[in-house]
């Protein structure tokens, strides 16, 4: 009879250890997907979230973006100072008077590439024809090279290679350019705002744009930009205008980066509770069908910390199956760990309970 019963509480702990690691395996399993689940679309967001472009546009205090003079401080700040970390996709407008081989006075305009194409899509730029080899792509160099009207033409020389070029004057100072196209605005003299700013830093400037470069200093810009984009008391802006972003974009993705980061906090403390209660109540089940056994222990002088110790034993051999398995299947040690102690704490409290109630308690159960 004694080793009919050792063999059937045997199978009885059998089944239940089964039970146990199955249960472990599963809340593990789910939280290891969950997790990474939340972490994959996690870090798309946050790649998403550098990704979206935040274009700083300088206006008027009034809120206008065209022809806005932007002063020549301003525009050396952006192209060689301070603030040339924060720029991408530099966009600026500038127009300066020169004069042409026989001292007639003209205009020079200097753009960079972004700002030529988005005063094309607005169609305030003059249509371009270049010469072979030469494309819009020039207008984000220092080359220095300029495109012509037809008004222009006479003045323009031709080299026995037959290069053309045109010898402009600024300042006293006289600087020859090749000429490698021509613009459809009869008057037209355009060239790369780099090559003018080469020649000239006193610039003033219109339409001045950007994109910041890297989104992950946004705050830095901002700060920096603050004491000369924010109004003061009389609201009047330090510069003369101000800073428009454009970041409604990044804004929305940012929210979102933002709920996901919450849910990987709080998915695992939420697994870790049900782990625990999960222990707690498979071990409840299991100690509350196990009563008369407790009972006959107890009254053949098995003490409370014995039968406690009994009972963690019991329930680690489980946690023990489960933590070199979860391991060879890449889970996290870290997590397995975790929801194995606490599934043995939660298993702890009706082992505690039932198992140090006096026997006499237990027999009239």
């Amino acid at each position: 009879m004694l080793v009919r019963l050792t063999w059937a509480r045997w199978l009885r702990c059998a089944g239940v250890w089964v039970r146990s690691v199955l249960l472990i395996f599963v809340l593990i399993l789910l939280t290891e997907q969950v997790q990474g689940s939340i972490a994959t679309r996690a870090e798309a967001t946050r790649q998403l979230l550098m990704a979206s472009p935040i274009k700083c546009v300088l206006a008027t205090p009034d809120g206008r973006t065209e022809d806005v003079s932007i002063m020549n401080g301003l525009v050396y700040s952006f192209v060689q100072g301070g603030w040339k970390q924060y720029v991408s996709q530099f966009s600026i407008r500038s127009e300066t008077a020169v004069k042409l081989p026989d001292g007639a006075d003209t205009v020079i305009t200097g753009v960079t590439l972004p700002c030529l194409r988005e005063l094309r899509s607005l169609g305030d730029a003059p249509a371009i024809s270049y010469d072979g080899g030469w494309d819009e792509e020039v207008f984000d160099t220092q080359e220095p090279v300029c495109m012509v009207g037809a008004a222009l033409l006479p003045y323009v020389r031709v080299s026995e290679d037959g290069a053309r070029t045109l010898t402009l004057t600024l300042n006293d100072e006289s600087r020859t350019w090749r000429v490698i196209g021509e613009c459809s605005e009869r008057d037209a003299l355009w060239c790369p705002f780099y090559a003018l700013y080469d020649w000239t830093i006193a610039l003033n400037g219109e339409r001045l744009s950007f994109i910041l470069k890297d989104n992950s200093q946004l705050d830095a810009w901002l700060e920096s930009a603050a004491p000369y984009f924010t109004p003061n008391e009389d609201g009047v802006y330090p510069a003369f205008v101000q800073l428009v972003m454009h970041d409604e974009a990044y804004r929305n993705v940012e929210q979102a980066s933002r709920r996901n980061e919450l849910l990987l906090q709080i998915v695992e403390p939420l697994f870790t509770l049900l782990v625990f209660l999960s222990g707690v109540l498979i071990s409840f089940l299991t100690v509350r069908a196990r009563k008369q056994e407790i009972a006959i222990m107890q009254s053949m002088g098995v003490g409370r910390l014995g039968l406690i110790l009994q009972g963690l034993a019991e329930t680690a051999i489980p946690c023990l199956i489960v933590f070199p398995a979860a391991w060879l299947l890449g889970w996290r040690v870290s997590m397995t760990a975790g929801l194995n102690g606490m599934y043995a704490l939660g298993a702890l409290i009706p082992i505690c309970i039932y198992m140090t109630r006096p026997l006499i308690h237990q027999l009239h159960e």
